[in-house]
């Protein structure tokens, strides 16, 4: 091996790296075993993914992926401290981005076909293996921030509702801990832990089990909503839209 690469030339060897690193998979290998994706019955000993997701659960995945705890805690703090009323106009704005992001996976998908239409994915076909691996695990990162940040706020919300006595417990039984961002001190969140073992367990069962989860959890979501709305409408109050109190803080805070 060491005698191979003394006779390579820094130019080869460059070569050789690069083409590697940007090497693509064939569109026609992916397509290759689209036959292994059907329908497994059971106790089938053949190898593949079992098509158990109809249109509502895919439709209901989309939407437990873009709502969450942010719905409840972000509109908030938005409407009061940067767009106010006019965060209905942010909302708007944010919605024909995720639209335009939405036509973009789509064009993944159609472009690759037979594949799930991921980021991942595509980079893999169109720009290569390189960009491909740091985008998958961009992807993961951005799963497990996610996870914890939505663990952390159920945690927080459960505190609340019980009049902090959980973080009460933990800070006196565990202690504190140095925190972060303003330099806070902070306890050891096992709720948020468990809530975050619960959710692996319940993906761990299968994905037929986990989406049956998420679309109860959608259901609970949108019967929240449409009772905030509701009560919503009897908070009503003109002087809100009127005298540039619609955008208090311009355009640049409903843009934010």
């Amino acid at each position: 091996m060491a005698a191979w690469l003394s006779r390579l030339s820094p130019g080869d060897a460059w070569y050789h790296m690069s083409s590697r690193l940007l090497r693509t998979k064939p569109v026609g290998s992916m397509a290759t075993g689209a036959d292994d994706l059907s329908e497994l019955g059971e106790g089938s000993a053949a190898a593949g993914l079992a098509k158990v997701l109809t249109t509502v659960d895919l439709v209901s995945l989309g939407v437990g992926s873009c709502v969450g705890t942010g719905m409840y805690v972000v509109a908030g703090l938005v409407a009061k401290a940067m767009a106010g009323p006019g965060v209905i106009l942010s909302f708007i704005i944010a919605a024909v981005a995720s639209i335009l992001s939405g036509v973009c996976y789509a064009e993944f998908g159609v472009r690759v076909p037979k594949t799930t239409g991921s980021a991942y994915t595509y980079s893999y076909v169109t720009v290569g293996e390189f960009v491909a691996f740091f985008i998958g695990w961009n992807l993961i990162l951005e799963y497990l921030i996610g996870t914890a940040a939505g663990a952390s706020a159920l945690s927080s919300m459960f505190d609340s509702l019980a009049n902090h006595s959980i973080s009460n417990y933990m800070i006196t039984h565990l202690g504190t801990l140095r925190g972060l961002g303003k330099g806070e001190d902070t306890y050891p969140d096992l709720l948020a832990l468990f809530i975050a073992l619960l959710v692996t367990v319940i993906v761990a069962l299968g994905v037929r089990n986990s989406v049956v989860f998420n679309n109860v959890l959608n259901v609970v979501n949108l019967v929240v909503w449409v009772f905030m709305v509701i009560a919503g409408l009897f908070f009503l109050s003109a002087s809100n839209w009127e005298g540039g109190n619609f955008l208090p803080y311009g355009w640049s805070g409903c843009l934010m």
